[in-house]
């Protein structure tokens, strides 16, 4: 009777440990099948139909129309996104070298989807909730997120969105090389303050073609593209430097720069030469009959050849009679004689009691002075 109670006690723990075995593979099972399911329906189109490997061949992106002074130089652009575009031969290698070991450092290994980068997500992200992990988007992925957008699909989001996502990268890297998922990274990705594209951003923020941009001015715009406004270096230059020192980091960790070398960048202080709206404010007047006019030998000239122009998506080049120098030249002119004048205007005012007047009138109105208000005490002056 003893040896068969034993016999029943293993036989109970066998038994009690298979279901727990059973269930793991039902549920692992279960899991598979659903993303199998799932990643069919999604390249049924069941979730919004895939672009073509004709479509993706053809993709064209609108590009911001530049107002050239006397001098060849921008005084500026009419656009829907601030978007010039570039070619690869525009494209600096240490720009590349930046962009692939921040954002993919497999990209050229890889067919589109990279699945070492989903198995680092996984456990290191998910598991082990360590964020410095980053994604697993490879740079063909984003690609397509800066293209197409995202779509809501409410539970099914997120796991919809990165099939979609990783099936059209395939289909793209299947129709166009390396070099040509480069140049339509950087010709359509955000750098914010509506700027679109590496060319808009390198005049933007440091008054440069991209061709010519030095090591660190690349490292900050590609520390840009995690979060354009958190890393605007304009908006938070502390934050910016900070993360430019991390991908000069990495481009040293995959032998892009040499320790020394990459010392002796990470010490330069940040140096921009902003260029944005305030900087075409000179020209602001100007350019706005520059809008109308060439909308309406556009209108006409289309009218002519049956050709539909579109200003602010075209990418057109129109050269204007303006010189920049004179422009300038008149300005400070203008700020130098308001600079002489100011002075004597402020002591005829408070001799005449003007500005007091002025002010109580204001008080009495609990702040506020209209339009017509103002313009009578300026005729009194």
């Amino acid at each position: 009777m003893a040896v068969k109670r034993g016999a029943r006690k293993k036989a109970g723990k066998k038994g009690g440990g298979t279901p727990y075995l059973r269930i793991t593979l039902i549920v692992v099972g279960v899991l598979f099948a659903s993303f199998l399911l799932l990643m069919q329906t999604v390249r049924m189109g069941v979730f919004g139909d895939l672009p073509s490997e004709e479509q993706l061949k053809a993709i064209r992106h609108e590009e911001a129309t530049l107002v050239l002074g006397t001098d060849g130089s921008i005084i500026g652009k009419l656009f829907a996104e601030d978007r010039t575009n570039v070619q690869y031969e525009d494209l600096p290698k240490h720009l590349i070298d930046a962009l692939v070991a921040t954002e993919d450092a497999r990209f050229f290994s890889h067919q589109g989807v990279d699945g070492r980068s989903y198995i680092r997500v996984f456990f290191r992200t998910l598991l082990g909730r360590d964020r410095s992990g980053g994604g697993g988007s490879t740079i063909s992925q984003q690609l397509v997120k800066n293209l197409y957008g995202r779509d809501d699909h409410g539970i099914l989001t997120v796991p919809v969105t990165k099939m979609k996502e990783a099936l059209v990268a395939q289909r793209l890297e299947r129709v166009l090389t390396k070099n040509d998922v480069l140049v339509l990274y950087f010709n359509s990705v955000p750098f914010g303050e509506n700027t679109f594209g590496i060319e808009s951003a390198a005049q933007r923020y440091f008054n440069s073609p991209t061709s010519k941009l030095k090591v660190e001015e690349c490292a900050v715009l590609v520390g840009m593209l995690k979060a354009n406004t958190s890393y605007n270096p304009r908006l938070h230059p502390e934050r910016s430097k900070g993360r430019r020192d991390q991908v000069l980091e990495l481009m040293h960790e995959r032998g892009h720069l040499t320790r020394a070398e990459t010392d002796s960048l990470r010490a330069m202080p940040l140096a921009l030469r902003y260029t944005g709206g305030d900087a075409l404010d000179l020209y602001a007047y100007f350019l706005q009959h520059v809008d109308k006019e060439a909308t309406r030998i556009l209108e006409d000239l289309g009218k002519k050849n049956g050709r539909t122009y579109d200003l602010r998506k075209d990418g057109l080049r129109i050269h204007t009679t303006l010189d920049p120098a004179l422009q300038h030249a008149a300005h400070d002119a203008a700020q130098e004689h308001l600079a002489a004048m100011q002075p004597k205007l402020d002591k005829e005012l408070r001799s005449a009691g003007v500005r007091k007047r002025w002010e109580k009138r204001k008080e009495r109105k609990g702040g506020r002075c209209v339009e017509a208000q103002c313009i009578q005490h300026l005729r009194a002056l």
